[in-house]
């Protein structure tokens, strides 16, 4: 069956009209180049003086007798939450630093795990933290409420 010439016409210009009739269309701008997110040296060092906080004063209250021996190793498994969640693969002293805690005091044993806060290896790592932090100009305080 042959179409009616005009129905080819119809066709032909329909095609005609969707090319372009001078080449390429215009430029598209180039996308910005993504930045690294840069470290945040000061950040880390606020939420490890949480870090810090929270078990501090989890010690107390087990000292003083405020709390029985599971309520200061969930806080301590809290502590290390926040701990899990800084930085620590960024190339600065504080990041490197960071990530040498976070290998002690580990949360992947489950929510119910042990996690030793008081471990010399433990006050050795966190002391190298401290250190790092104080160097990078945001000394970490502990701010102490239970007990007084």
């Amino acid at each position: 069956m042959r179409r009616p010439p005009l129905v080819l016409c119809t066709a032909l210009l329909a095609l005609a009209a969707c090319t372009p009739a001078s080449g390429p269309g215009p430029e598209l701008p180039a996308s910005p180049a993504v930045e690294e997110p840069r470290f945040d040296a000061e950040a880390a060092c606020a939420g490890y003086s949480d870090v810090l906080t929270i078990a501090a004063n989890a010690r107390a209250g087990l000292e003083t007798e405020r709390m029985e021996t599971q309520e200061r190793d969930g806080w301590f498994r809290l502590a290390a939450s926040i701990l899990e969640r800084l930085p620590g693969d960024a190339e600065h002293p504080v990041s490197t630093a960071i990530a040498e805690l976070q290998r002690i005091a580990p949360l992947d044993r489950g929510w119910y795990g042990v996690v030793d806060l008081d471990s010399q290896a433990w006050h050795e790592a966190s002391r190298d933290v401290y250190t790092a932090c104080v160097d990078a100009g945001h000394e970490p305080p502990t701010r102490m409420f239970t007990g007084g």
